[in-house]
């Protein structure tokens, strides 16, 4: 959270304008308010406040000292930092620009007008019940050959090709991505990049026992007390 919590009603008024009424704030059961203080400062820096600050030039928690039942003292004011910080799966300027040819290829793809690979042609709509398992529309060798040839042949998109070779595994997630969304839906296709080891989800599998036994221990204290 970056530091919302607030309980809000919006109030229509003439033309189009609005009064946002606040009528209570969120507490977590320590009793630690995470709403971010706005009494300064202007809109902008209410939504960015925090967010280009590195793990060393981070300023130390002032607001009210809470405790929570395992007795860790946590800070009230500015949202909740979590416990185990990860960075995101970033891409580049070019991984970026790639994605229009990546796109368009996917959706020749689909529609069985690439050469040689009429058979992954996606016959209707979306089968949007379908569990995604790790080896459903797999990115072949002569699918990535087939995008080559095409980015070469485009003339939009040949500039591209120089890069194609040190981008592949990048290009091979985004075909399997538009393929599996154009088969089995978007919320398959998202499961796509849970199942490419992300850097994320990879971190909380791994912290999910530890976050059992910290909610058993929080337990043991309330029945204690």
């Amino acid at each position: 959270s970056f530091g919302k919590g607030l309980v809000q009603s919006i109030i229509p008024l003439e033309y189009g304008a609005g009064l946002t009424l606040t009528s209570a704030k969120y507490f977590t059961p320590s009793g630690r308010l995470i709403q971010r203080d706005y009494t300064s400062g202007g809109f902008y820096d209410y939504y960015t406040n925090g967010a280009n600050q590195t793990e060393e030039n981070k300023s130390k928690p002032n607001g009210q000292v809470k405790k929570t039942d395992t007795g860790r003292e946590v800070y009230g004011g500015g949202g909740i930092n979590p416990d185990e910080s990860v960075k995101p799966r970033l891409i580049t300027v070019t991984q970026r620009r790639l994605l229009n040819p990546i796109f368009a290829f996917a959706r020749e793809l689909v529609n069985g007008r690439i050469n040689g690979l009429e058979r992954h042609r996606v016959p209707g709509p979306s089968a949007l019940d379908h569990q995604l398992q790790r080896n459903d529309l797999p990115i072949t060798e002569s699918m990535y050959q087939s995008f080559r040839d095409f980015v070469a042949k485009d003339q939009h998109f040949k500039q591209f090709t120089p890069v194609l070779d040190h981008n592949r595994s990048f290009i091979e997630l985004q075909l399997r991505y538009n393929m599996v969304t154009a088969a089995y839906g978007r919320v398959n296709a998202d499961r796509v990049y849970v199942m490419s080891e992300d850097p994320q989800v990879v971190r909380a599998l791994d912290a999910l026992p530890r976050a059992r036994n910290l909610a058993m221990s929080a337990r043991q204290q309330r029945n204690q007390q």
